[in-house]
Parts: C-alpha cells; sequence; structure tokens
C-alpha cells in the first residue's frame, strides 16, 4: 500500500498499475481492487476502471466512496442510467451527501427529467446557497426547460424559468466572477429572453449583471441582448482555446437579434459578420458556424451573397441530414432569382 501511494505521488502510473494488477490476483490481495480502478480512472481506461471497481465492491459492497467512483466512471462513460442508479446508492449509504445528490440532478437534466431536476436542484440551493455548482446547475436546467417551454409556444413558463435561471447564475456570478462558464450562461439566459414576444421579453436583472448606466433592474428587448451581449464578452476575456468557437457563435446570434430592434443596425450587423467568421475560424468542422454564418452574410445590410450561398452549401456538406441550412438555402437561392 505504502508503495503504490508512493507510485501516485511521484505520478508514475505505469509502475503502479503494474504493482497492483500484480497483486489483485492474489487470493489477499482483493483490497488492490479499488486502487487499481483508480488508477486506471486517472490513466483514461474508463471501461477497465468500472471492471475493477464492481470486483472491489463484491468484497466491500458497503463502500461508499467507491460506489461514487463507480458512478463517476458510468458518467464518463456515458452510462447516465449506471451512474444514476450508483449515485442513488451512495445516497443511501450517505443520507444528504451533496456531490452525489448534485451529479443525480445533472443526470436527470440531461435524461429528459428536468422537471424532477429543477426541483432537485432547487433543494440543493437551499441547502447549500454558496455553491456555484448548485446555482449553476439550477441555471443550467431553468435554461433547458425555457427552451423546451418556447417550443411548446408557453410564452409565460419560459420568461418565469429565464427570470429564476438568471437570478441564481448572477449568485454564481457574485460568488465566482472568475469561471467563464458562469458568465456564458447569463449571456444564454439574456438573449433568449430578449428574443422573447414584445409582450415577454422582460426581466429583472440582477446589479452585478447590470451596466453601470442602468439605473432599473427591470430590462427589456434590446437591453437583455446588450446585457446579455457583454455577459458573452466577458467569458471570451476569461477563456482561452477550447470552446471558444460555441460563445463566438451564442455572440454572432445576440448581435443578429439585436439587428431586429435596434435602429443603428450596419454597425451591429458588422459585429455580427466578424463574430460568425471567428466561429467558423476556430471550428471549421461545425455546420452550426457555417449555417449562421450564411444567415449573417446574407441579412440585407451586409449583403455578402457570395459568402452566404458558400456558408450553406458547406453546412450541407458537413452534415446533410440537418433540414435547417438546406432550407436557408433553398430560400437564399429562390430570393436570388
Amino acid at each position: 500500500m505504502a508503495l503504490s501511494d508512493t507510485y501516485r505521488a511521484l505520478g508514475d502510473g505505469k509502475s503502479n498499475l503494474s504493482l497492483l494488477e500484480d497483486i489483485s490476483q492474489r487470493p489477499e490481495g482483493r483490497w488492490a481492487c479499488a486502487r487499481l480502478g483508480l488508477q486506471y480512472w486517472d490513466l483514461g481506461d474508463t471501461s477497465a476502471a468500472i471492471n475493477c471497481l464492481r470486483a472491489a465492491l463484491k468484497s466491500d459492497p458497503d463502500n461508499s466512496h467507491m460506489w461514487e467512483a463507480l458512478a463517476d466512471a458510468y458518467m464518463a462513460r456515458g452510462a447516465n442510467g449506471s451512474a444514476l442508479k450508483s449515485y442513488q446508492k451512495v445516497l443511501e449509504l450517505k443520507p444528504g451527501a451533496f456531490y452525489p445528490a448534485l451529479q443525480i440532478a445533472t443526470i436527470k437534466q440531461m435524461t429528459e427529467l428536468a422537471d424532477e431536476s429543477l426541483l432537485e436542484f432547487r433543494e440543493l440551493v437551499m441547502a447549500q446557497p454558496a455553491s456555484p455548482l448548485a446555482l449553476k446547475g439550477l441555471c443550467e436546467t431553468c435554461l433547458y426547460l425555457a427552451r423546451e417551454h418556447l417550443t411548446t409556444r408557453l410564452m409565460g413558463l419560459a420568461r418565469d424559468r429565464l427570470q429564476e435561471g438568471l437570478i441564481a447564475i448572477a449568485s454564481a456570478v457574485q460568488l465566482r466572477p472568475d469561471l467563464a462558464c458562469l458568465w456564458k450562461l447569463a449571456g444564454e439566459c439574456l438573449t433568449l429572453a430578449g428574443s422573447l414576444p414584445r409582450s415577454w421579453h422582460y426581466l429583472t436583472v440582477p446589479e452585478v449583471l447590470r451596466s453601470k448606466s442602468a439605473s432599473e433592474a427591470t430590462q427589456q428587448g434590446l437591453q437583455l441582448l446588450q446585457l446579455g451581449a457583454r455577459c458573452l464578452c466577458r467569458c471570451l476575456k476569461l477563456m482561452s482555446g477550447e470552446g471558444q468557437a460555441a460563445v463566438w457563435h451564442d455572440l454572432a446570434l445576440n448581435y443578429r437579434q439585436q439587428v431586429e430592434l435596434s435602429d443603428t443596425r450596419d454597425g451591429i450587423c458588422q459585429r455580427a459578420l466578424a463574430a460568425a467568421k471567428e466561429s467558423v475560424t476556430l471550428d471549421p468542422g461545425s455546420w452550426q458556424h457555417w449555417n449562421q454564418l450564411g444567415i449573417v452574410a446574407a441579412l440585407p445590410e451586409v449583403r455578402k451573397f457570395k459568402l452566404a450561398q458558400h456558408a450553406f452549401i458547406k453546412a450541407t456538406m458537413l452534415d446533410n441530414t440537418v433540414a435547417a441550412p438546406w432550407s436557408n438555402l433553398g430560400c437564399f437561392v429562390l430570393k436570388a432569382r
């Protein structure tokens, strides 16, 4: 055990793996199965980690730490159903534990049980109101439900969920203003709220997310979109490397929606075009980025029709099973005639 601990402290995964594999084969070495599973987990071999942890649990079925590690491995492999059952087992052994409850709520949001997830995240926030993870999860679930309500034209419910999500993420931003993911979620909430029909596009914006010039808490339409753009820009300043393309995509969408509500359209259109181009540059393999570039390039204020046609065609080539770029390409060709 001491030698295994030393190998882990030195970061010598291969030596530790060889040692634990040898010991776990012996009748008296069952204790090594759990450590072997964790070592496989560190090396990124989730399937081997799962097998070892399951073997370890046969001899120690009430070990909550191993159940939690097994649940994490299942979740990493995408086996959400098995992960959910394992986290629930952890809660049986450790009632009131925060981390497994958080993971259960997250899995339910991912597996179309968002209503249950919302209730569980609310309970987690009440239990630990200073937890950025719980506040972030609550906002993500509210945002998911708001989009679902929009598809069924339940505008009032969509606005209510966006309001709840915005309050949650504002609290998280106050706790951890250095986390880019929190600013991105705030930007998504504000952008979606600003795109609602006129009778619904208003929110009470917490002070931490408002601009200094905004004296009133209730913001509407274009104001919400402008605040959303500020949040997304703040996110980009905090980010580096992977993930920036998605934020540039959201920023281009935000600017494109501002065009519909603004009197000074030309400057906003150019910003939308620049953001759309940046998302394509960073992630040229995404049809969504190309599709949006085509929409922005085809705007009357931009009129880069060759670029629009190229972008729509590129989007269909990247995924020819998606309807949106084909529809946009067809509309573009009809209008060009």
